[in-house]
């Protein structure tokens, strides 16, 4: 496990337009000499380290995630991620903020039933657990017709603001719409196989980007994580509630 150090190339940015981390691609000069595209967001130094350490773990737990990297722009530190080159979830179905609400009933529908049919959904809603994520949304999962891939874990590993309810979203989500039977059995049977011992390498990774306890944190959810998984699949509930 490493994380990747690179400096912007000044007037490479292009504004992607959405999120509260102002997030944009840009191109990247790597320490080891080469050129880059990649996905930086600008966050505070301990959800730089959360983003980073969630990204080592959940890729040697198998999870497609982008790899992480540490952008200098001048005197910045940005959190950069490996460009994925295709669209979330909402982009991908169309999703709008101003649609109206029954339309956007049907794109959550869509997406959901998009989600229970991959076979990683169930190995994300256990690692989501392991690192309490409490924000993986729709426009958190890129996807391009194949292989879904996973991003942003800033808001876990017990750092997510304080705004947000503690929720499981992949569970809530398909668990209100029924779509959740097979995916919660994936998601217990991940749950109960997760290992640890990935966990000090990836603090030890990690620690460049500042020395949080993040290991110990996912250490002490993994003996009960299988009970924790169980728990956040609810029964149908109304549709929007905490998706928004």
């Amino acid at each position: 496990m490493q994380i990747e150090r690179a400096a912007l190339i000044p007037g490479t940015e292009q504004s992607l337009g959405e999120g509260n981390s102002q997030p944009f691609r840009a191109q990247v000069r790597l320490s080891t000499g080469g050129i880059a595209t990649v996905i930086c967001k600008r966050l505070e130094q301990h959800k730089i380290a959360a983003e980073c350490f969630a990204a080592l773990v959940l890729r040697a737990w198998g999870i497609a995630t982008p790899a992480p990297c540490i952008v200098l722009a001048g005197n910045e530190v940005l959190y950069g991620s490996q460009d994925a080159a295709y669209p979330n979830l909402k982009q991908r179905l169309g999703w709008s903020d101003h649609l109206p609400d029954q339309y956007k009933e049907k794109l959550i529908v869509a997406a959901a039933t998009l989600l229970a049919s991959w076979p990683q959904t169930g190995a994300v809603i256990a690692a989501d657990e392991a690192i309490h994520n409490v924000d993986r949304h729709i426009g958190q999962v890129l996807w391009d017709g194949g292989e879904p891939v996973w991003v942003d874990h800033d808001q876990s590993l017990g750092v997510a603001d304080g705004n947000l309810p503690d929720l499981n979203k992949l569970a809530w989500l398909l668990g209100s719409l029924g779509l959740h039977s097979q995916i919660q059995t994936s998601a217990v049977s991940h749950a109960l196989m997760l290992p640890g011992n990935e966990l000090l390498e990836a603090a030890e990774s990690a620690a460049e980007a500042g020395a949080y306890q993040f290991a110990e944190f996912v250490a002490n959810r993994l003996p009960a994580l299988a009970s924790r998984v169980v728990a956040r699949f609810p029964q149908p509930n109304d549709l929007f509630a905490g998706l928004q």
